[in-house]
């Protein structure tokens, strides 16, 4: 299953998407591909990262390691992840109000 998500916030160089949750019966890993730029179409990369509910103690979400994504492949942000996890999908942003497009896959 792929997903083109919708924006959820802008925070600290960061643009989040909106909740999303890991069905039921699938693959347990979340991965990006189809990553573009529309103002910059030569821009074919970006930093991304995977913040997953619940909020810990300290109310913040628990967080995987940045990893770079380029172009149409799929690149893997997490593995593992439990049926029904709910988690939004970060990325670094190059310039102000700048908003990637691409496509997060279970």
């Amino acid at each position: 299953m792929s997903v083109q998500p919708e924006t959820g916030f802008y925070a600290g160089g960061r643009v989040g998407t909106e909740v999303l949750t890991v069905p039921d019966g699938r693959c347990s890993t979340i991965s990006v591909s189809g990553i573009k730029d529309p103002a910059n179409p030569s821009d074919r990369c970006q930093t991304f990262l995977v913040g997953f509910y619940p909020l810990g103690e300290d109310g913040s979400l628990t967080y995987t390691e940045p990893v770079t994504a380029c172009g149409g492949h799929r690149t893997v942000l997490a593995r593992n992840v439990p049926d029904g996890t709910e988690y939004i999908v970060l990325y670094d942003i190059d310039y102000l109000e700048q908003r990637i497009q691409f496509r997060v896959h279970h």
